[in-house]
C-alpha cells in the first residue's frame, strides 16, 4: 500500500493525507464538534485556541505528516506525525466524539505507520493521558512492542516501533472490522 492511496473504511470513510488549503476549514469544524473532554485527551489541555498551534504547524510545516478520515466532505479525524531526532516523530490523533471505537483513529495510526516506515522513521512517541483508555487500548492493539514510560503528571509516554505499528497493513485494504 502506497502513502498516497486512499484507505477505505466502511461505511464510506476515506483516510488520506490532509490537503491543507482544501481541509481546514473542515478541521476547524471537526475540532469545533469535539468534546471538552476530547480535547483534553489530544492537546493535553483545553480552553481558546487550545488547537491553534496545531493547526499552524499541520498548515506550515512541510516536515510533518497529516492524515485527515472523511466521510463525504466531513472530516471525522486527524492525525500527525511530527519529527523529533534520530528518526523519530511524535505522532497525534484526534477523532471526532461521535466516532470513537469504530475504527477510524485506528485507521489512522496505521496509515501513519505506513508512512513513517517510508519516511525511514524507526519510532514514534505518543504522549497518553492517563485516564484516557481509548487511547491506551488502541496502542495496546495494534502496537504490541510499544514500550509505556511510568507516568509522569499524569501523562505517559509512549515509544512505539514503526515496524509494529504497519504491521496491520501487509499489502492489503484495511477495513473497520479489521479494529
Amino acid at each position: 500500500m502506497t502513502g498516497q492511496m486512499p484507505l477505505e473504511l466502511r461505511p464510506a470513510v476515506t483516510v488520506r493525507p490532509l490537503d491543507a488549503a482544501a481541509d481546514l476549514p473542515a478541521v476547524r469544524a471537526m475540532v469545533d464538534r469535539c468534546s471538552p473532554r476530547a480535547l483534553r485527551h489530544r492537546f493535553l489541555a483545553t480552553g481558546i485556541g487550545v488547537c491553534e498551534s496545531y493547526l499552524d504547524t499541520i498548515t506550515r510545516d512541510k516536515a510533518q505528516h497529516t492524515e485527515v478520515a472523511t466521510r463525504a466532505e466531513t472530516i471525522l479525524g486527524i492525525g500527525s506525525l511530527l519529527p523529533m531526532r534520530r528518526r523519530g516523530a511524535e505522532v497525534c490523533l484526534l477523532v471526532d466524539d461521535g466516532w470513537h471505537g469504530r475504527g477510524v483513529g485506528s485507521a489512522i495510526a496505521v496509515r501513519l505507520g505506513v508512512r513513517a516506515a517510508a519516511r525511514g522513521i524507526t519510532h514514534v512517541k505518543a504522549h497518553v493521558l492517563v485516564g484516557n483508555r481509548s487511547a491506551h487500548t488502541l496502542i495496546s492493539r495494534l502496537c504490541p512492542g510499544a514500550r509505556a514510560g511510568p507516568p509522569d503528571a499524569g501523562v505517559v509516554v509512549y515509544d512505539v516501533p514503526v515496524g509494529r505499528l504497519g504491521l496491520l497493513t501487509a499489502g492489503r485494504p484495511i477495513a473497520a472490522d479489521d479494529f
